[in-house]
């Protein structure tokens, strides 16, 4: 299964946006609310291994219902958009 430039760069800019966070975290002084930073590493995780397995269903799951992204040309795609996208 080939996978287009677009589709490639998407979910590239979706691993670095997910690392750059964790690490944004990671970088802040030390939380005390550390249960609140491993769940969200726990979910940042999963996020990863769903678009590593190329699970789709996985990925939308993972999504909140209200889900929208900015794409670089400025268009919004809501979450049926972006799903449709995914599968």
């Amino acid at each position: 299964m080939g996978r287009s430039p677009l589709r490639a760069f998407v979910a590239s800019a979706w691993i670095l946006a997910l690392v750059g966070a964790g690490l944004c975290l990671a970088g802040s002084e030390r939380l005390k609310a550390k249960p609140v930073r491993a769940a969200l590493q726990a979910r940042y995780t999963q996020i990863v291994e769903a678009y590593r397995l190329r699970d789709p269903d996985a990925v939308l799951r993972l999504r909140a219902k209200d889900f929208r992204a900015i794409m670089p040309s400025g268009e919004i795609w809501d979450a049926a958009t972006s799903a449709a996208y995914v599968r």
